[in-house]
């Protein structure tokens, strides 16, 4: 139980915890929205500039990188390392398995679907559009933004063979359309019915049924059909960089050790185990591998991405000298002074909706005020202390803020504590108030920022450091501002790189 809740928290930066060995300091959610929708931007645009590069590569290979092919199996290997235990590789197992189950079960039975069921299905979609339209747009509108024609008319197959099945087994009328409902009742039968498995599977298989053998491959195939292009653009480009880290590394003499490796292992474990959702709870990095990953510190170790990761470091750590560490901390000693550790639940909104159709200041407000009495309740702050229950205040606030939050990736980490600095808040009166003068474990807000509302609980306060305890994580930053500055370089077109996602 106790292994769940953390990997949820910190599933979302497991990829950041495993790329750096560095961690930047943490920043307010609000702030981050802000600094990923940059990143976002420089992403994308470097990718395009990297489609322009694209010539052609043999049969099997997706980039060249110097005199190093990527190949085809590698960059599925990587997308199934990246997303087979996300909720992406859930859902695309899921479908893996129930077209292998439907496909054995119209077998056994000798259903099919015809082309005039198709056609009927078709026409009665099309009809559906210009009627809801009023006429101003048909089924070829739906084509061109998300599919083909022969994408859909596969699509419809496959739904009206489910459907044909589905009604016989259930006893339903033979023109019923089935909810989904029902459709996921039956489709759970036929996976008893073919005895699914999951676990005690050969190496490299991720799914068993019947004697069908469902691989890693294959899974790996389904999820990047439903990634969208950047995604799968973002996980090959892991690759180019890392092929172009050690081409850099070898010509610059760099050679990891054994012993490198050691260290670089042991930081990771360091770092793990300062989370503040892993302190005190017995949870090693081991187990949170194989949870969030599906492999384990062995794996890691041997993985040549996270090596060529290792090896770029070593190569640009050369370039920080202790005059570049002491200069940094001079101008920037308010990122690493003192520190709170805080947990919110953030309301976005503009003065007038905003731009990207945020809130309205009051309906944010609103919003907010609407969050605190449920966390009120949920705590039991307006009982007697001992009539409250057992379940902490930042529980409860991590439990309101995860529900609120509607993005996927955003969500596992709502409510989770994080260490704010003056810094994160500068500029926000009445936020820095809250957060480095306010009351320790009380719920305070909503607090108004140029950027919305706060719910915030400050659990945990920390003095400014010295320049001697922090020097080694500033060289780390500063090692890591170079390794961003290298990936970015290679993200984007270069004489050196070919690609064809």
């Amino acid at each position: 139980m106790i292994l769940s809740r953390i990997t949820a928290a910190l599933a979302p930066r497991a990829v950041v915890l495993l790329a750096a060995l560095a961690a930047a300091p943490a920043i307010t959610t609000s702030v981050a929205l802000a600094q990923d929708a940059g990143r976002d931007a420089a992403r994308d645009a470097a990718e395009d500039t990297a489609g322009a590069s694209a010539r052609t590569l043999p049969d099997g290979v997706v980039a060249r990188v110097y005199d190093e092919d990527v190949t085809e199996d590698a960059l599925l290997d990587r997308i199934a390392r990246t997303y087979a235990r996300s909720e992406r590789g859930t859902e695309a197992l899921n479908e893996l398995v129930d077209d292998i189950c439907v496909a054995r079960e119209a077998e056994r039975r000798g259903a099919s679907v015809s082309q005039t069921e198709i056609d009927g299905y078709m026409r009665r979609w099309d009809e559906t559009i210009r009627r809801q339209s009023g006429g101003k747009a048909s089924l070829e509108d739906l084509y061109a933004e998300s599919s083909s024609r022969e994408d859909f008319m596969a699509t419809a197959r496959e739904f009206l063979l489910r459907q044909k099945m589905a009604r016989e087994d259930l006893g339903s009328k033979p023109d019923e359309d089935l909810s989904e409902y029902y459709l996921k009742l039956w489709l759970s039968s036929q996976r008893r019915k073919a005895g699914v498995r999951y676990e005690n599977l050969p190496e490299g298989v991720v799914a068993q049924v019947g004697d069908h053998a469902v691989t890693r491959r294959e899974l790996a195939q389904r999820i990047r059909k439903k990634l969208p292009e950047e995604m799968v653009a973002a996980v090959g480009n892991e690759l180019v960089i890392a092929a172009a880290s050690r081409h850099d590394a070898a010509q610059a003499g760099i050679v990891l050790s054994e012993a490198d490796l050691d260290e670089a292992m042991a930081d990771l474990r360091r770092r793990f185990t300062d989370e503040p959702q892993v302190r005190g709870t017995g949870v090693t990095f081991d187990q949170f591998l194989r949870e969030t990953r599906g492999y384990g510190e062995a794996d890691l170790r041997a993985d040549p991405v996270f090596r060529a990761r290792l090896a770029l470091r070593r190569m640009l750590e050369g370039e920080v000298s202790d005059g570049d560490v002491r200069e940094h901390w001079e101008k920037n000693r308010a990122a690493y002074g003192e520190r709170a550790l805080v947990r919110q639940v953030f309301f976005a909104a503009g003065e007038d909706g905003g731009e990207f159709d945020l809130p309205t200041r009051r309906e944010a407000r609103e919003n907010a005020l609407g969050a605190k009495v449920e966390v009120i309740a949920g705590a039991g702050l307006h009982l007697p202390e001992s009539e409250r229950p057992k379940t902490p205040l930042g529980s409860v606030l991590a439990r309101v803020a995860k529900r609120l939050t509607t993005d996927e990736e955003r969500r596992q980490g709502a409510g989770e504590p994080m260490a704010w600095t003056r810094l994160a808040v500068e500029g926000e009166k009445a936020l820095a108030k809250a957060v480095f003068e306010g009351p320790l474990g009380t719920l305070q807000g909503p607090i108004r920022s140029s950027v919305g509302y706060h719910l915030i609980v400050v659990e945990e306060r920390r003095a400014a450091p010295s320049f001697e305890a922090v020097r080694t994580r500033i060289h780390d930053d500063l090692v890591q501002r170079r390794v961003n500055e290298y990936q970015l370089r290679y993200k984007g077109d270069s004489d050196n790189v070919i690609r064809a996602w």
